[in-house]
Formats: C-alpha cells, sequence, structure tokens
C-alpha cells in the first residue's frame, strides 16, 4: 500500500491530513521505521526544528533540504516534495536550494492545500539509478555544489578575461551564498580567472575540514599500466598529464616509447608475460627531424584494435580533432580521441579531466582483460569476434538496443513471473520477443557481417539472461515456488522456449501438461538442451556469480536494468582480495631461492597446459580463485623435493597463514565470498595431505645419534630404544599444530582448543599483559611437549638428550633442566612477540660452548645429526 508521509514539526494529525491519506511524522520517527516502500510519497517541511537525532535546531538552517539530502546519499528513490512558508524563488539564492532543481522533487508554498500536494506527485519524475548517481554526487553535500557553480561560471569566463558585470554577478551571488555577511568586491583582483579563484577558495574556507579538498584524485582501482607512444613526450602538452598518472594518489606505471619499433617491443614483450597493459595512448604523427617516419602512431593502435585483447586505445595528438575523427572512421576502428588543441595544459583542470578520464577507462579495460566469460566457446570463438565488434563505431548503437530490448523483456517478464499461482504457470512462461536460440559453435576464423550479426543475438541473449537470473536473485523475487537450487535451470529453461519451442520439446517423447508437470520436471532438469544455448553464448552463470560479464553488461545490470544493484561492487572485492594476496607470493619466492629454481623460464607452470605469470618482482598474475589454489598447491608440491627443507617449510607455513588469515576477513554477506571460500576448504585439504618430510629427516638423524651413542658411549639397547620410542611419540603432532609452532612461539602456551576459537586472535593481541599467566597455566603443557617448544626456542632438545644421558638419566630431572632452558629465554621471547617478529634463529646459542657438549657430534662428521643445520625456524 503506497503512503503519503508529511515530515514536519510534530506527528499531529489534522482532518485534512487524515481525509487526503497523510501520515504526519517527525525525522526521528521516520528513520525509525523498519520498512519503506519504494512507491511512497514524501513531503518535507523545509522549516524544521529538530534533525534526525532530535537535536534542536534553527528553522532558518532550512533542514528539511539537509533532511532530503542524508536520505539521498543512503539510496532513497522516492519522489519528494518540499513545502515552505517562504516562496520558491528565494531557494533559489539558497545553496541548499540546489537540490529543488533536479528532477524527482518539486516545490509548493505552505498557502496550497494538502489535496494540491497529491496533484503535484503527478507531475514529479520518477527517480532512476542514474539520476539518483547525479542527485548524489551534485546535489547532497556544499563542496560539490560549489565545484559544480565554478564549472559554470568557469566557462562563462570573457575571452579577455576582464571582470564583465554579469560574470561578476555571477561570481558576487554564489559568494554570498556561503559567505552571506560579506560582500564581494570587484577591486580584489584585476582579471575574471583570479576572482574566480578568489571565490572558489573563500567559500571552501567556509567547509569543514574534511569537505575542503576542491578534487577528489580518481586512483586506478586496480594495478595495470599505461603505453605511451610519442616522439615528443618532453612538450608542454604531454609532461601535465604524465605527471598527472605518474603522481603519489594516481601512481600508474606509465611506459614511454619514441618510436613504432620501441612500442612494438614493450607490447610483445607484456603480451606474452604479465599482460599488464590496460591502455595505450599514441600520437598520429611520428617525425625524425624533418622527416616522417614509416611507421605512424595510427599503424601502431590500427594493429592492436586487429588483434583485440580488449585493452584501450586512445589517440592523443596536436592535430586537430575533426581530422582524426575523420580518419580513424576509415579504419573503422573505435577509440578515444583527443587533441592537444583542445586542451590548455597551463590550465592544471585540462590535465586532471584527462588523466581522470584514462584512469576511468584504464580500470574498464582492465575488468575486460581479466573478468570476461569463461570457457572455452567464449574464448576461442566468441571472443575474436566480439572484440572486433566493439572496435566498430557501431557498437555503441547496437548496446543500446541490445539494451532497450532487454530491460522491455526483463520487465515483462518480472510483471507476469509475481502472478503465477503454481509451478506450471511458472515454468511455462515465456519473453514477449522471440529469441533465436545459439544452437552450434561459430567459427571466427574468418570475420563477416553475418557472423558479426550473430554475435550482436548472442549478446541479447546473454544480456536477457542475466537479468533473469539476477532477478531470480535479488529482493524482488517473492515467490516461494523455486527453489534456489533451480535458479540457472529455469532461466536456461525460459531462454529455451522463447526460442519457439516448448517443455515437451525438451523431452519428445513426453507431453507435459498441468497434469504430468511435478512428476516429469526432473527429467527436463536433467535435459541438456536447454544448456546448449547458455553454453555457445559462454554463459557460465552459477559457478561465479557475478564473476564472468562484459563491462556493459555490468553497467546494464547496475543501472538499466531496473534490478538496482550494484554487481560491480561484488566483483571490486574480489579482485581487490587478489592484490591483497599477490605481496605474499612474492615474500615467499623472495625468501626462498629453492621456490626461485623452480620457476620455468621466470613463471610458474602449474600443470601441463596452465601457466601463470610471475613478473621481475616476482608478483604472480592472479585473476581467479583457482589461481590462488593453483599455486598454493605447486609450492606444495615442489616443497616435498627441497634440499633445503628445513628453511623452505617455515617460508611456505608463513604463506599459508597469511592466505589464511586474509581468507577468513572477508565479509560473508558479500556475493562473491562462497567463492573465494573454497580457497580456505582448500587451504585446509593441502596442509593435511602436506608430507612433512622435515619432521621425517629430522627423526631419521635423531635415530643415527642415538645408534652413535650405543657403539661409541655404550649405552645398552634398552636406553636406545627407550629414547627412539620417546621421541617418536612426542613428535607426533598433527600437521596443522605443527605449523601453528614453526610460526608463532607464543601459540605455544595455549591449547589445540583455544588455537582454534574463533577468539584466538584476539587473544594473541593481549599476550604481553597475560604473559605470565599464560606461562603459569600452562607450565605443565609446555613441559610435557618440550621438544616442540624448544625447537622455536634455539633449545635443542635432541642435543640434551644424549648429552645429559649419563648425568641425568632420571627423565623428570631432565625434563627440569629443559623446563629452565624455557624460563631463561621467557623475556626473549616476549620482546619478540610485542615487535609483532617472527623469532628466528639465535646466532649465539647458550649451549654452543656448553662443556656438556659431546665432541663427536658435530660438523665434523657428517652422517650425524648437524643441529645448527635443522634447527627449525
Amino acid at each position: 500500500m503506497k503512503n503519503n508521509y508529511y515530515i514536519s514539526n510534530g506527528q499531529h494529525s489534522k482532518p485534512c491530513f487524515e481525509k487526503n491519506d497523510i501520515i504526519c511524522l517527525t525525522p526521528v520517527s521516520f528513520f525509525g521505521q523498519d520498512d519503506i516502500n519504494e512507491e511512497d510519497n514524501l513531503i518535507v517541511l523545509c522549516e524544521l526544528d529538530n534533525d534526525a537525532e532530535g537535536n534542536n535546531i534553527n528553522r532558518t538552517d532550512f533542514y528539511g533540504i539537509s533532511f532530503v539530502q542524508k536520505l539521498r546519499l543512503k539510496g532513497y528513490k522516492n519522489k519528494v516534495l518540499f513545502v515552505s512558508f517562504l516562496p520558491e524563488v528565494f531557494f533559489q539564492n539558497f545553496i541548499k536550494g540546489k537540490l529543488l532543481s533536479f528532477r524527482g522533487h518539486s516545490f509548493r508554498q505552505l498557502s496550497k492545500k494538502p489535496i494540491e500536494w497529491q496533484k503535484a506527485f503527478d507531475t514529479i519524475a520518477e527517480v532512476d539509478p542514474l539520476l539518483l548517481y547525479d542527485i548524489q554526487q551534485h546535489a547532497c553535500s556544499k563542496a560539490d555544489i560549489l565545484k559544480e557553480e565554478i564549472h559554470k561560471l568557469r566557462s562563462q569566463i570573457p575571452p579577455s578575461d576582464g571582470i564583465t558585470d554579469p560574470f561578476f554577478q555571477g561570481c558576487e551571488s554564489l559568494y554570498h551564498q556561503f559567505l552571506k555577511n560579506k560582500s564581494l568586491d570587484s577591486n580584489i583582483v584585476d582579471s575574471a580567472k583570479k576572482l574566480l579563484d578568489y571565490v572558489n577558495n573563500e567559500c571552501l574556507a567556509t567547509l569543514p575540514k574534511e569537505e575542503q579538498k576542491p578534487t577528489t584524485i580518481s586512483k586506478p582501482n586496480w594495478k595495470w599500466k599505461v603505453l605511451w607512444l610519442d616522439d615528443d613526450i618532453e612538450s608542454d602538452e604531454t609532461n601535465e598529464l604524465l605527471a598527472q598518472l605518474i603522481n603519489g594518489e594516481r601512481n600508474i606505471q606509465v611506459d614511454i616509447a619514441s618510436n613504432y619499433l620501441e612500442a612494438k617491443d614493450f607490447w610483445c614483450k607484456d603480451l606474452v608475460s604479465t599482460q599488464e597493459y590496460s591502455f595505450i595512448i599514441a600520437d598520429y604523427r611520428l617525425t625524425d627531424g624533418n622527416q616522417v617516419k614509416e611507421k605512424q602512431g595510427y599503424h601502431f593502435l590500427k594493429e592492436i584494435a586487429e588483434q583485440a585483447t580488449g585493452v584501450g586505445v586512445m589517440v592523443y595528438s596536436s592535430l586537430p580533432r575533426n581530422f582524426l575523427i575523420q580518419s580513424f572512421k576509415q579504419y573503422g576502428i573505435q577509440l578515444e580521441i583527443y587533441s592537444k588543441i583542445d586542451f590548455n595544459f597551463r590550465k592544471k583542470n585540462d590535465a586532471i579531466y584527462l588523466a581522470e578520464k584514462i584512469t576511468n577507462l584504464g580500470d574498464e579495460h582492465w575488468e575486460l582483460r581479466n573478468n570476461q566469460p569463461t570457457g572455452k566457446e567464449w574464448s576461442e570463438n566468441i571472443l575474436p569476434i566480439y572484440l572486433h565488434l566493439k572496435n566498430q563505431p557501431s557498437f555503441f548503437t547496437s548496446q543500446q538496443y541490445i539494451g532497450k530490448e532487454a530491460r522491455q523483456n526483463l520487465d515483462n517478464f518480472i510483471e507476469r513471473f509475481t502472478t503465477c499461482k503454481d509451478e506450471y504457470d511458472l515454468w511455462n512462461l515465456k519473453l514477449a520477443d522471440k529469441i533465436d536460440r545459439q544452437a552450434s559453435s561459430i567459427n571466427p576464423d574468418i570475420i563477416n557481417e553475418a557472423k558479426i550479426a550473430t554475435v550482436e543475438n548472442i549478446l541479447l541473449i546473454r544480456r536477457v539472461a542475466i537479468g533473469i537470473f539476477a532477478f531470480l536473485h535479488s529482493n524482488k523475487n517473492n515467490s516461494n515456488l523455486l527453489d534456489e537450487k533451480q535458479y540457472l535451470n529455469y532461466t536456461q529453461m525460459i531462454l529455451y522456449c522463447s526460442s519457439g519451442m516448448t517443455l515437451s520439446n525438451v523431452k519428445t517423447d513426453i507431453d507435459i501438461g498441468r497434469d504430468n508437470f511435478e512428476e516429469n520436471l526432473p527429467k527436463l532438469l536433467r535435459d541438456k538442451k536447454p544448456n546448449q544455448n547458455f553454453l555457445h553464448c559462454g554463459l557460465t552463470l552459477s559457478k561465479m556469480w557475478p564473476l564472468g560479464l562484459l563491462p556493459e553488461e555490468y553497467a546494464w545490470l547496475s543501472f538499466n536494468s531496473g534490478l538496482e544493484e550494484n554487481y560491480l561492487k561484488a566483483v571490486k572485492t574480489y579482485f581487490t582480495f587478489f592484490h591483497r594476496v599477490k605481496p605474499l607470493f612474492k615474500e615467499c619466492f623472495e625468501n626462498s631461492t629453492y621456490f626461485q629454481s623452480t620457476l620455468e623460464d621466470g613463471n610458474i607452470k602449474v600443470s601441463k597446459t596452465k601457466t601463470i605469470l610471475l613478473n621481475d618482482d616476482y608478483e604472480p598474475l592472479i585473476r581467479s580463485a583457482d589461481d590462488i589454489k593453483a599455486i598454493l598447491k605447486y609450492l606444495r608440491d615442489v616443497l616435498e623435493k627441497s634440499p633445503s627443507l628445513n628453511k623452505d617449510f617455515p617460508i611456505y607455513i608463513q604463506l599459508w597463514r597469511a592466505c589464511y588469515q586474509a581468507v577468513k576477513s572477508l565479509d560473508n554477506a558479500d556475493l562473491l565470498h562462497k567463492e573465494l571460500a573454497t580457497i580456505k576448504h582448500f587451504m585446509r585439504v593441502t596442509i593435511k595431505n602436506l608430507d612433512y618430510q622435515a619432521m621425517k629427516k629430522i627423526k631419521a638423524k635423531y635415530c643415527k645419534a642415538i645408534d652413535y651413542m650405543q657403539e661409541e658411549e655404550g649405552w645398552s639397547y634398552e636406553d636406545v630404544e627407550y629414547y627412539k620410542k620417546t621421541f617418536r611419540e612426542r613428535t607426533n603432532f598433527s600437521i596443522e599444530e605443527e605449523y601453528v609452532h614453526l610460526h608463532n612461539p607464543v601459540d605455544f602456551y595455549y591449547s589445540t582448543e583455544d588455537r582454534t576459537s574463533s577468539g584466538y586472535i584476539n587473544k594473541l593481541t593481549k599476550v604481553k599483559e597475560r604473559f605470565d599467566l599464560v606461562f603459569n597455566l600452562h607450565e605443565k603443557p609446555l613441559q610435557e611437549k618440550f621438544y616442540t617448544y624448544l625447537s622455536e626456542l634455539e633449545v635443542n632438545p635432541y642435543y640434551h638428550v644424549i648429552t645429559h644421558h649419563k648425568k641425568n638419566s632420571n627423565r623428570e630431572v631432565f625434563n627440569e633442566i629443559v623446563y629452565r632452558s624455557i624460563v631463561a629465554k621467557k623475556n626473549e621471547l616476549k620482546k619478540r612477540f610485542t615487535e609483532k617478529q617472527r623469532v628466528s634463529s639465535l646466532q649465539d646459542s647458550p649451549y654452543e660452548n656448553s662443556d656438556d657438549r659431546n665432541p663427536h657430534l658435530g660438523e665434523e662428521d657428517p652422517q650425524f645429526l648437524n643441529y645448527d643445520e635443522i634447527s627449525i625456524k
């Protein structure tokens, strides 16, 4: 039911309000509502005297407008009617009044009767996602409004830069909106540009400190590079733009080439290695003195476009823009075109504008290259023709048609879907328009008009299918007739039946009707015919939804589908996670010369058919959760063959643990959390299956040392077997326990149950204060598991088992000696943990010069145990 809410200074109701179904609320009570219907109308009094927190405010602050600004920033899309005791013209000179000029809002003076308010809503435009975004960016904060007004005035600066009366009046009006009690002196500066800068700075000074930055630098979301081909990179036109791209905030890496061959070399090397180029800029004409070079910038751009890699291209030249546009029409290439003539780089804002454009386009093309639809059908057959189409000037017209057709069919489908009473009606729905199926693969060898038309139909199929699948997962789907596990099959069936088929065409031997539908539904779900259409369109919706979509599909879903959900946010979270873990792999390779030696041509060959690329800093090119799993498995497999296992195993464990914690820190509510959670499950299995060769080698060497003592020192057979058995029992920990012990010695003072509890990580942050308490509480288990503890503390238990045998054959006495050694290390351990440093080997072991050390055990006899060599770090 649609409600009309009146936000006023009290919840009193009048007969005229009740007659027109108007509910009176205060700002506090409105925000306290559990549910807001998107069809509700909102009437807001400008002169409110209480804010949304219940604080008293002056009516002349016109908090009613601020109240709606807060709502818009929260995503509120309902129609709003402002009412006030003052006329509308008053708010035209009031800074907050900017909001009233946007569609989605209207105004009535309070002399109007409530029945007139109802009529006003019929003239107010709907607030769609694009309009809401515009309102949020340009009408909801003083800083944004100021930026917009300054931009308008800047375009009105006279050619002579003189201060004309109309220009001064515009500046004065803006000045008074921010500084009500001050007048603007026309003689304060001698030029229009200086006057506007003065007004801008004075107005900015009235804003809160956090809003005073006049511009916000757009930073790239991903790590990508720009390749720039220009024979005069030192010119004023390029210097300022280059500075904007590579500055500390954007920090985009730009590789400069002065000629075609250099650019080609940069491009080819990147193409077969890390594929980090996301955007290419090239001058149109390249010269060498007075000579025009044989290969020009347009030759290079044409080659890049024809390779259809999805990288963005831009021509940036001193030639006139119109010439550049006409020139590239001849090539049939879709690209960004900018003339240096159009930009005055004495104005910093011009360079900022172009840098922002490049940043946004670079992000878009990075997503295109790294988040494309998966599967052999798409990558081998459809992608080359799709990228050819994307490079055509007609591509945007094609996308407009596809978007419009998909939206019309989706709206019609949703309307009928919500009225279905049973499963039979639900599964018999069809789209309003017939959309042909893609029944076979497409051959990309020769691209012609017929194949381009086929790919356009494939894009339409994809768009409609994506819309239906997204609707089923959205809050707008209130039906309980369909199980979530059936969403993919259902979407496939709708597209199948909308191509001229019926449910009976799926199982040709059965005439499916209402009476036998339920018993035959499982057979329909198992049949492969509806899936063939998706297979040949490169659609893999269920596996990693919403990954694997095209940039224009994300844009349509977020802004034009009517579903009003930002899927790009989930994708950004997903890929941002990869940037968090890439440095962890980099550190692992940097710290192990053995792991480096296993690489093939500097890259990770994870299988016979798949290679994961590394850059020169050992940072992998990760594009999916499967890539992370593959690298972890690769390192685990090569680890078991390591000749320096005692050093490499802790490095691997440190990587394992850091990755595990990174996955655990993700938001469970995120759309792609389930996909990333598969990494965590994989890691559990990986660590449990790891054959802990390091412990095996240590055990073997220890047993050899015991045998030596039997031969040289006359130990009895019983003594030898007793110590071997004891050693094996006390080093028989699970792999998960061992990796914890190796990584963090403070973990020793917690039981396994403590370590696996949800509050374990929080406990570690309090160890400094609770160290003595924890130490005493776990004194007994500490003594019982001394082998593992001492290996981390550099007090080698294996050596002391042997050297103290004759003097201290009593086991309890020996344990006491070991325990005192640990106590002596307590302060050192405490200090290291406080500094958050992993315990590493001490160079000056307190027992290195002990008189009790057996001279027969050492480096002079390589067949026996070398304790310095096998110490586990």
